[in-house]
């Protein structure tokens, strides 16, 4: 058994540990929190969690709502680990998926006296210092920072974001917490561990913790700005390093209206069919080109700017997502099978991505995707949607049990993010159409000679490294095998049943035991009358007894229940 003493020994905060299994139990999950021994903490133990399953009954909810419900009750680490979760609707059922879509930061405003201290601390100086004008009211907020408008004393305008005083500690504590659920959940819940919760844990962790980070922030805008810098078309906020550290992100202001404003849009005489052919060309030329994308590139982080009407603006690059040549090249190859009805051209993309695992029946999965897309290419190209083809391939790797890489992942919620606004602009954009000169150029550029050469090159000094390494790590290995220090590792499969099964066995072995020795030691102190008397009984063989039968009563209830 994982015991839980190790468990609660790790937690900075067993009061918010409490207030987790408390929350959880009264949005109906506690029979979960029972399964995870966590009803031990609370207060009152199985009433509590009996009291608060009768009243989660009474609530017409589904598991879904009620699952977000306690997300946004418990606060920002829950709410992002929610968000992060809607994106992974390869493991998450859809209604759970749709639900989790909908979590919305609802955190009260941080005082401007509490703000104007963190900046001092952090920028070195007093606030009216720093800036000619800093508005007291910040104009955004989310859990983890507030953001303002400000004035540089050279007359630009700026937005500065701060970070919450406090709200990285009370992550990190949070952090810590769900590590140590997630090994209960693998331990103690069977059906868990093919989703490996740990492991979910581990890149929430990370992903979190970059979000913490406005240093790395603002090096992600600084590198799309370099990027994009000779387009007039795209315009990346400027970066003021000197008002900038790890807590605090001073950049350019950008003053124009979000895509998702159609109104205000036509209103202003921008050509929404322009936007969105420009909106999809620039994130397609992030991932295509470049292998950086904005993976939260939602409406609002995507303005039309008010002084050129063919100019969008990019802001918030706290959550990008990486490719490396060889992801690169698989997008492309995706993009190029869709187009062809290259199916095995889909299917090589996806086994390039590491989609693929030795469970995975890759026959079965390329047939039923053939399924799916051939009756689609009745339509014009245009109406296939890269929505709907994600969705449906997220529910195949559900099926046939492929993984998906985070970046992947991050990717293809961006990807349906970025379709959807720009449908909304122009029902005709075709985005897979969009996408195939950037395909196409990939894809010769693969089999540019210099290119080869240096593949060669790679491949060449790869094999000499191998041989040259392969002569040392024979002679240790066989070194270990003659001194008997060569070990083996066995990964027992399927045990873990039959280890509880016995775990509790020799509980209630132990128990039984113990309370028979007890009555039989009562029994003799009772006999001989040794020790204190009261109105004739003997007090010591009297107190035996009684914690025999609390034994007892312990011993005959782990059977009744069946534990």
């Amino acid at each position: 058994m994982l015991p839980l003493e190790r468990i609660y020994r790790g937690y900075r905060n067993l009061g918010r540990l409490q207030h987790i299994a408390s929350v959880f139990a009264k949005h109906g999950f506690g029979q979960l929190i029972a399964q995870l021994n966590l009803h031990t903490i609370l207060p009152l133990g199985r009433l509590e969690l009996r009291a608060r399953r009768v009243k989660a009954e009474r609530r017409p909810q589904t598991a879904a709502e009620r699952l977000r419900l306690a997300f946004e009750e418990l606060g920002p680490t829950f709410i992002k680990l929610g968000q992060i979760l809607a994106t992974r609707s390869d493991i998450v059922p859809a209604d759970f998926v749709a639900e989790l879509a909908k979590l919305k930061d609802k955190v009260p405003a941080t005082s401007f006296t509490d703000i104007s201290a963190f900046l001092a601390s952090e920028l070195g100086g007093p606030v009216d210092k720093l800036f000619a004008f800093f508005e007291p009211e910040g104009f955004a907020g989310a859990s983890i920072a507030q953001v303002h408008h400000a004035r540089l004393w050279t007359g630009e305008r700026v937005v500065v974001k701060v970070q919450r005083p406090g709200i990285e500690r009370t992550i990190e504590t949070d952090l810590s917490i769900l590590q140590n659920l997630a090994e209960l959940l693998e331990h103690y819940v069977e059906e868990m561990e093919r989703y490996d919760p740990v492991g979910l844990v581990r890149e929430f962790s990370r992903s979190i913790r970059k979000e913490l980070d406005f240093g790395l922030e603002a090096s992600n805008t600084a590198q799309l700005g370099r990027f994009f810098a000779k387009d007039r078309q795209i315009v990346i906020p400027q970066v003021h390093w000197e008002l900038s550290t790890r807590r605090v992100f001073t950049m350019q202001e950008l003053i124009g209206i979000p895509l998702g404003h159609l109104d205000e849009l036509r209103a202003a005489g921008h050509n929404l069919s322009e936007l969105a052919y420009l909106g999809g060309r620039v994130f397609l030329k992030q991932v295509l080109d470049l292998g950086l994308f904005h993976a939260d590139p939602h409406a609002g982080n995507v303005l039309a700017l008010s002084n050129n009407p063919e100019t969008i603006g990019l802001l918030d690059f706290g959550m990008m997502g990486r490719l490396d040549r060889k992801g690169i090249e698989a997008v492309a190859s995706l993009v190029i099978g869709l187009l062809r009805r290259d199916y095995d051209g889909v299917v090589h993309g996806l086994g390039d991505l590491g989609c693929f695992t030795e469970d995975t029946d890759i026959a079965g999965f390329k047939r039923e995707l053939i399924d799916f897309i051939d009756p689609l290419w009745g339509r014009e190209l245009k109406h296939l949607q890269f929505g709907l083809l994600l969705t449906k391939s997220m529910e195949l790797s559900m099926q046939f049990k492929t993984r998906l890489p985070a970046d992947m992942l991050l990717l293809s919620k961006a990807l349906m993010t970025i379709e959807g606004i720009g449908r909304e602009l122009d029902p005709d954009l075709d985005l897979i159409r969009l996408g195939q000169p950037f395909a196409l150029k990939i894809m010769a550029r693969r089999f540019d000679p210099v290119r080869l050469a240096e593949d060669a090159y790679a491949a060449a000094n790869e094999l000499t490294n191998a041989a040259y390494h392969l002569p040392v790590q024979g002679r240790t290995a066989l070194g270990r095998l003659l001194s008997d220090r060569l070990g083996v590792r066995f990964i027992h499969v399927g045990l873990d049943p039959l280890t509880r099964s016995i775990e509790r066995a020799a509980t209630k072995l132990s128990a039984g035991m113990l309370t028979s020795a007890l009555v039989l030691g009562a029994s003799w102190v009772l006999a001989g009358a040794v020790g204190p008397v009261w109105h004739g009984v003997p007090v010591l063989g009297a107190a035996g007894l009684a914690v025999a039968a609390l034994f007892a009563t312990w011993v005959v209830f782990l059977l009744l229940r069946g534990r």
